[in-house]
């Protein structure tokens, strides 16, 4: 029994759509598995200058209205007030804030989904705080 021409032309024509598809599919970036926040649990290191001062240290948690950074204290500073900031992870050069940079500092931090409160008070207690120190601008 032979097939009509025209369903196998269909046949090669969709194998053929098939390999070309797969052959466009491409993984851009570096594989998750080997970001420090999957390997040590920890978040990026850097620097986010305000008008007030620079101030340094892991990057534990990023929402839209703050960034929350352990270093010598914990600090929350209100992205309002950031005026650059500075991540290896990210870039080497400081860049200003925008919401494309917010979302992938939220993905380089420690707790991307915010940090839990006995974890927050154990930060806290450990470098003899009540409460984190707000930067407001």
């Amino acid at each position: 029994m032979r097939f009509p021409t025209r369903y196998l032309t269909r046949y090669l024509m969709l194998v053929g759509t098939a390999v070309a598809v797969g052959a466009c599919i491409k993984v851009l970036g570096p594989d998750g598995r080997d970001a420090p926040q999957i390997k040590q649990n920890r978040g990026a290191n850097g620097t986010v200058t305000t008008a007030t001062g620079a101030f340094s240290g892991e990057l534990l948690t990023v929402s839209d209205s703050a960034l929350v950074l352990a270093g010598e204290k914990i600090t929350s500073i209100r992205t309002s007030a950031v005026t650059s900031v500075t991540f290896r992870d990210v870039s080497r050069n400081p860049r200003t804030l925008d919401a494309e940079l917010l979302k992938d500092l939220k993905l380089r931090s420690r707790y991307p989904y915010g940090i839990p409160a006995p974890v927050l008070a154990q930060l806290l207690e450990a470098r003899g705080q009540r409460a984190p120190d707000m930067v407001e601008r």
